[in-house]
């Protein structure tokens, strides 16, 4: 029996000794979110990217293989968590930006948005997708390249601390609205966009979709999403504001498309009216839409003819009143034609503000310029008034046809200024029998003061 309960013994601490080890075995891992293991970057991603070629559409671009110990940073500025990136990852450092193509579900988990990553590249390709540069590990059939597989993640990809920032590049929808390279898979923050239609959700339900933004003059950016993205079925924002993404591109034989892939909706910050609805203290506002068309008699305005006997007349195009001028046809060497507003009171007011737009045509040098008075008698002529000139921006048409969008304003500050004015357009052109001519068609519309 002694012998019996020794050996008993001896296996119950043997038992005992296999759970500790066993145990030991399970324990949590080390937390590495605040890990750097400082690898040696030996390039930036603009040089590595400078390795490879430029993408030529007819036969897909072309690759390179990475046979040299290059090694990258970056910080994760996009992965698949909404499902609007599918097997993708996004880094950015201060020079560039590039996508990784990996053959692995659910990055988001060891790759979040803000996590430096190191890029062990040798070995791995060089490539384009659609003409968007991308990192991946060997060309395919369609002249793209394959996923990083799975199971070689690790060999390549060194995680390490979490929570860095990339400030996205800020920019109008002017500056990208034509594929910029420079910005391609860069995070961007767009200051001012709103969707062309609200009435639809942000991708159909088959087929992954482009959604069209545009700014306040017309300029147009396609926000592209995937129907298999968590945010698919939503419907697009309906105000107006900033938004943030990825900006992309498909090349074709024909084109360049920029694209901008937000992360989720959280990327859309639309929180101010659309373009042409105006909130506040409305102090003027000019639409010319209760005017008959070809009329000069403006109601409350003065339609002045200093020189050349050429006033402003209602015209419209495509259901859209406005105010158009040009010196064609006149046969005077000197065209100057005012139009002048009904008086605007800024006693008292906040922040008053002049918006308007205005779209040229047949642009051969004649001048649309805008001015304020504080001491025009409201009627005949401007001349004997003193006008102050104000900064804003007005549309450039093509020397044939018109500008194909109407070209915003911008908000003309008019704190330093107060009690009653006048706000002026004066043209400024000449068609003389022979010699020189300036006949731009200037047209003019949604003429509004405001004040918070």
């Amino acid at each position: 029996m002694k012998a019996l309960h020794l050996a008993l013994g001896i296996l119950m601490l043997s038992a005992i000794s296999i759970t500790s080890c066993l145990k030991k075995e399970y324990d949590a891992p080390p937390d590495l979110t605040s890990f750097d293991p400082m690898l040696k970057v030996t390039h930036n991603i603009a040089q590595l990217k400078a390795l490879n070629g430029a993408y030529n559409p007819s036969n897909g671009g072309d690759t390179t293989f990475i046979g040299q110990d290059i090694v990258i940073s970056g910080i994760v500025t996009a992965n698949d968590r909404s499902g609007n990136f599918y097997k993708q990852l996004v880094i950015q450092d201060d020079t560039s930006a590039i996508m990784l193509v990996i053959d692995a579900n659910n990055l988001y988990n060891d790759y979040p948005v803000g996590r430096k990553v190191y890029v062990k590249c040798k070995g791995l390709w060089l490539g384009y997708d659609g003409g968007l540069p991308v990192l991946g590990y060997s060309p395919n059939e369609q002249n793209g390249l394959n996923l990083i597989p799975q199971q070689r993640m690790n060999d390549f990809i060194v995680r390490a601390n979490i929570g860095n920032t990339v400030k996205a590049d800020t920019v109008d929808l002017a500056t990208i609205k034509a594929a910029q390279a420079r910005y391609y898979n860069r995070l961007i923050h767009i200051r001012e966009a709103e969707f062309a239609d609200t009435n639809q959700a942000y991708s159909q339900p088959n087929s992954t979709t482009n959604r069209d933004i545009k700014d306040c003059s017309g300029n147009t950016l396609v926000v592209r999403t995937s129907n298999y993205s968590n945010f698919a079925n939503v419907p697009v924002a309906k105000g107006r504001g900033g938004i943030t993404g990825i900006y992309t591109v498909f090349i074709s034989s024909s084109r360049a498309t920029p694209q901008l892939l937000i992360r989720d909706t959280g990327d859309v910050q639309f929180t101010k009216p659309r373009c042409g609805v105006v909130t506040g203290n409305i102090l003027l506002a000019q639409t010319f839409e209760n005017l008959p068309r070809n009329t000069t008699n403006i109601t409350g305005w003065v339609n002045y003819a200093q020189t050349g006997n050429e006033l402003y007349a209602v015209d419209s195009f495509g259901g859209t009143k406005f105010a158009k001028v040009s010196a064609f046809g006149s046969t005077q060497a000197t065209v100057k034609s005012w139009l002048i507003s009904p008086l605007v009171n800024l006693s008292g007011t906040i922040n008053p503000k002049l918006i308007f737009k205005t779209l040229a045509g047949y642009d051969n040098g004649a001048t649309l310029k805008v001015f304020i008075s504080d001491d025009y008698a409201g009627i005949g002529d401007p001349t004997t008034a003193t006008w102050m000139p104000l900064s804003a921006v007005i549309s450039k048409g093509p020397a044939s046809g018109y500008a194909s969008t109407w070209t915003f304003s911008g908000n003309i500050n008019l704190n330093t200024f107060s009690g009653a004015v006048y706000i002026s357009f004066l043209y400024e052109g000449s068609d003389p029998a022979s010699g020189t001519k300036k006949t731009t068609t200037f047209e003019l519309d949604d003429v509004i003061v405001v004040a918070d």
